[in-house]
């Protein structure tokens, strides 16, 4: 049940809002409320009912969300293709010196060095 919250979420960062958005919103009103709604009052299943409908909801999300990730062509969507671009360079094999990355030395700790007499 958490492939669907993980991929949704990568899925956000990647920058496929919409196709999220549309499937959530799809999922929220067509399968949760209803089904909800028929297994817990309707049907009487109470709580039990309505987490069933929480279940159902939760892996028919993974499966949507599972079926748009290794889409081809989704490496060429800009937003990822920018962040694979950018982290490169920590893909490779080798360890990757941070001043390569463009970053900042990190500071040192000076209370953790020995001191000096």
């Amino acid at each position: 049940m958490v492939v669907g919250l993980v991929l949704s979420q990568a899925l956000y960062g990647a920058g496929v809002n919409t196709f999220v958005m549309v499937v959530e919103g799809l999922l929220h009103f067509g399968v949760l409320v209803p089904v909800s709604w028929l297994l817990g009052p309707g049907l009487g299943f109470g709580l039990e009912g309505i987490w069933l409908a929480a279940a159902l909801y939760m892996n028919l999300m993974g499966l949507a969300m599972g079926a748009q990730v290794p889409r081809p062509g989704l490496a060429d969507h800009p937003p990822l293709s920018r962040l694979c671009a950018a982290h490169e360079p920590l893909m490779s094999h080798r360890r990757a010196d941070r001043s390569e990355l463009g970053a900042p030395e990190r500071p040192t700790n000076r209370a953790l060095e020995p001191r000096s007499r």
